[in-house]
């Protein structure tokens, strides 16, 4: 799971006496935050990609991306308005990271879509925050976003099971780790026995974060502990992956930045954080040199 962000990429030279220009880009947002009850309710539909466009900038644009955008067949509104059933939607995805580990970015693909509408139902647009796997074209229409997130991590759950391959057992993992219930949580344990360390780490997050099991914060507790004393700030994970942060998308809720006042989403979100750290640090397990690294700053009042 990518951390929510936005990277600014600058293609022009000012120094050179050229305006600057650049584009803001977007990555797969985390579920509860895309689906969050303090902010504006969310379109969320399910269905299937029907085609992909791909424009070429003219010669004045040089530098930026092409023009993308998909047209994709509402089968299912799982969340607002129902008009929005039958209909295909024009979505721009020029500046949006689409998450391939995920899910294929191609005609035929089966996906559920968060949608922004800040500005109503009545536009030509849509702003895309989240994509989610899907097994199936048909779902029950949800009351809020939190009986849509119950529909979505099972359907994650579900994709889960049928998959073999590792880097996509780790996406599904991350996508699913901050939404996972107590309930569902048996759907994710077995992947904490995987043979592959990013599986296992993402698994482990996802069982932390669903029920805060003593088992799992020892065990991820060395994991940490192996990690941070061993790899360097500036090693490379599967060569191009800065380590720390990489490792900190896996374990996101070892992220500093999302206890720490004027960065963290929300003060649920930080205070449960800070409890997993907490009690990883009662454990005895993790160096003095590695809770430095982990350790928050004081918080500002």
């Amino acid at each position: 799971m990518k951390r929510t962000f936005c990277a600014l990429v600058c293609v022009g030279v000012a120094l050179l006496g050229r305006e600057a220009f650049g584009y803001i880009m977007t990555v797969n947002q985390r579920l509860d935050h895309a689906i969050y009850a303090g902010h504006d309710p969310k379109l969320i539909v399910a269905g299937q990609i029907v085609g992909k466009d791909v424009k070429p900038r003219p010669a004045v644009a040089e530098g930026y991306p092409a023009d993308v955008s998909f047209r994709f067949k509402v089968t299912t509104v799982i969340l607002g308005q129902r008009s929005y059933v039958g209909r295909t939607l024009v979505i721009p995805a020029t500046t949006f990271m689409w998450p391939s580990k995920l899910l294929a970015f191609r005609e035929g693909t089966r996906c559920t879509l968060v949608l922004r509408t800040d500005w109503g139902e009545k536009r030509d647009e849509y702003y895309l925050d989240s994509v989610v796997p899907v097994s199936r074209l048909r779902f029950r229409a949800a009351k809020d976003g939190e009986e849509a997130k119950r529909i979505l991590e099972k359907e994650i759950i579900t994709e889960l099971k049928d998959e073999k391959g590792f880097e996509r057992q780790t996406a599904l993992l991350l996508q699913v780790a901050p939404i996972l219930t107590t309930k569902n949580a048996p759907g994710v344990a077995p992947f904490v026995s995987s043979k592959n360390v990013w599986v296992m780490r993402a698994a482990l997050a996802a069982m932390i974060y669903a029920t805060e099991g003593k088992e799992y914060l020892r065990k991820a507790a060395e994991d940490v502990q192996r990690f941070l004393s061993t790899t360097k700030t500036d090693d490379l994970i599967e060569g191009h992956y800065a380590a720390y942060p990489y490792f900190f998308d896996h374990y996101f809720f070892l992220e500093k930045s999302s206890w720490t006042f004027g960065s963290r989403w929300d003060e649920k979100e930080a205070s449960k954080n800070l409890r997993i750290l907490n009690a990883m640090f009662a454990m005895d397990i993790l160096s003095e040199k590695v809770k430095k690294i982990l350790k928050p700053e004081p918080q500002a009042e």
